[in-house]
């Protein structure tokens, strides 16, 4: 289970409000506790590659093409390699751990595509994945899940508010 205070949830919501149409990212940090439980006391916003690509040079074939993904900010995100392990960094001096990830599906359910299961079978096993999905730019169904324990698909995972 995961636990996202609510002043938390209403950031992520706003980071997914101000990124549509496009896919935002970002990471959930704070503690693991006892029977499994993370609890979230950090956010980072991460930047959508993919997007950035786009303002830059008018496309993100590069994004794409540098890590073998189809797509567009509006329906695919990336975060650089520099940018989490700057996101390590920090948690390491606040004492505190990257629990996972948030994303959002711009128009589109709050499940995971075959990408975000590409995406997960490359990470460490044990981390979460949020997706929250935002309709017309106003944001919905924020769902959790987990790679299941022989990464071949996410389970859910309970998400509560404390």
């Amino acid at each position: 289970m995961i636990i996202l205070p609510p002043d938390l949830e209403a950031e992520l919501r706003a980071h997914g409000a101000e990124g549509y149409p496009y896919e935002i990212v970002g990471v959930f940090a704070g503690a693991y506790e006892k029977g499994g439980v993370k609890r979230v006391t950090r956010l980072f916003r991460g930047e959508n590659q993919f997007r950035l690509a786009e303002l830059q040079e008018g496309s993100s074939e590069g994004v794409g093409g540098a890590i073998g993904v189809e797509g567009s900010a509006a329906n695919r995100y990336f975060m650089s390699g520099d940018e989490m392990r700057g996101i390590d960094a920090a948690c390491r001096a606040d004492g505190i751990d990257i629990l996972g990830f948030y994303h959002t599906h711009p128009d589109h359910p709050s499940r995971p595509s075959p990408t975000d299961l590409r995406f997960a079978q490359q990470t460490l096993p044990g981390y979460s994945y949020a997706i929250l999905s935002v309709e017309n730019g106003v944001p919905a169904l924020l769902t959790c899940w987990i790679l299941s324990d022989d990464e071949t698909a996410f389970e859910a995972e309970p998400i509560r508010p404390k």
